[in-house]
């Protein structure tokens, strides 16, 4: 069972998913996906010996739609309560490594809630630590941590009100149009796309 305290998400609030039934993308509510996409792919992963059944409520001050890794906050979020939650419970459960738990997260987004999204906010959620910046290569998924002890320096986010939507915007239609490209060049697995918002 799922619940979500957050005002600005669709309804219903809360799911139930059946473990002993294969996990599908949801229609509705869409918030879901998120989180149930992770519990798919870290089962299907695993493998563990039984499935733990368990109730979570999800509660954020992080704007939904701001542009701030709210989609890769939950994901990594559940994937690291799904690592606590068999780690005790079954020997045989491995722990993910912080790149593959990265992996994972962007995986189920793409795949249950079908946003074209890259590997930066998941990655960042990861292995990002409080006074660097996180310098990622997406060729070989490695990073290297950049402090950031500048005092001259200041970097500011702020909340513009401006919601974005990867799966609906114009990021997806890029994304799109740049994997026809490298289709037509015959150079798909060898080309980085690069694409800002």
């Amino acid at each position: 069972m799922f619940f979500i305290l957050k005002e600005d998400v669709d309804e219903p609030k809360s799911i139930e998913v059946d473990l002993t039934k294969e996990i599908s993308p949801l229609k509705s509510p869409k918030w879901a996906n998120y989180v149930i996409g992770v519990l798919a792919l870290f089962l299907e992963r695993m493998k563990p010996n039984k499935k733990i059944p368990f109730r979570i409520f999800i509660a954020t001050s992080v704007p939904i739609g701001g542009g701030l890794s709210s989609s890769a906050s939950v994901e990594v979020a559940m994937c690291t309560f799904l690592e606590l939650l068999y780690k005790d419970s079954s020997a045989d459960i491995q722990q993910l490594s912080k790149v593959d738990k990265a992996l994972l997260c962007q995986k189920a987004e793409q795949t249950y809630a079908n946003v074209p999204c890259g590997i930066m906010d998941q990655y960042t959620s990861c292995i990002a630590e409080a006074g660097h910046a996180l310098l990622i290569d997406c060729r070989d998924n490695t990073s290297k941590l950049v402090p950031m002890k500048n005092k001259e320096v200041c970097v500011l986010v702020t909340n513009s009100n401006v919601k974005h939507a990867l799966v609906a915007g114009t990021y997806a239609e890029r994304v799109r149009h740049c994997q026809e490209a490298a289709n037509i060049l015959g150079k798909f697995k060898n080309i980085f796309f690069f694409i800002f918002q």
